[in-house]
């Protein structure tokens, strides 16, 4: 129909869409949780906040009161309660840093799959 058009993606819906696959790993792991003893589920329904801020301040050794560690927790040991989602999280926040960094060949730097 448009012989001349190009296909384009612009850096919102690349951060947008990679934001979604995290949060479903976040929610495929969540259900894992759901019918099972313990707080985990809980913690990982609340974390959508944490999950999108940047990796400094997920990083800090500020503490908070997370009701369902009923203690006094870094939001690095929240992220640490599963290996793979820590991964995907990891990467996630790799390709945000390059977009951001405006690196553009992010399929060449990170071959993830996205």
């Amino acid at each position: 129909m448009f012989p001349n058009a190009k296909i384009i993606t612009d850096r919102f819906h690349k951060v947008q869409n990679i934001n979604r696959v995290l949060n479903k790993a976040r929610v495929k792991l969540m259900n894992q949780y759901k019918n099972k003893q313990g707080s985990t589920y809980t913690i990982l329904k609340n974390f959508l906040k944490v999950e999108s801020e940047d990796r400094d301040k997920v990083y800090s050794t500020k503490t908070f009161n997370y009701r369902s560690f009923k203690r006094f927790v870094t939001r690095k040991e929240v992220l640490a309660i599963d290996v793979e989602y820590t991964t995907s999280y990891e990467r996630v926040h790799e390709i945000r840093e390059a977009i951001k960094a405006k690196v553009y060949r992010i399929r060449e730097i990170y071959r993830y799959g996205y």
